[in-house]
């Protein structure tokens, strides 16, 4: 999926909230920060991670994090 359909049409994939912790994960923020931030508990933030994941089509969060930054036009050379 990742090679025929490229990161934005992935990306477009999610919800307003799945981009919102994927976006954070992103910026290199644990799962515990992403749930004070965002006010939500931490199961929430493993359930939008996981279905973020299924959506796009990844094997982990890492993979997704990497979609993202290419999606968002940040290198995966610049780290998290």
């Amino acid at each position: 999926m990742l090679l025929v359909d490229g990161p934005a049409v992935l990306m477009k994939q999610l919800s307003k909230r799945e981009l919102e912790v994927v976006s954070l994960l992103a910026q290199g923020y644990r799962r515990e920060d992403v749930a004070r931030l965002c006010d939500i508990s931490l199961l929430t933030v493993r359930n939008h991670i996981t279905k973020a994941i299924w959506k796009v089509g990844v094997k982990n969060h890492t993979q997704l994090v990497v979609i993202y930054m290419l999606w968002n036009g940040r290198r995966v050379s610049d780290g998290i």
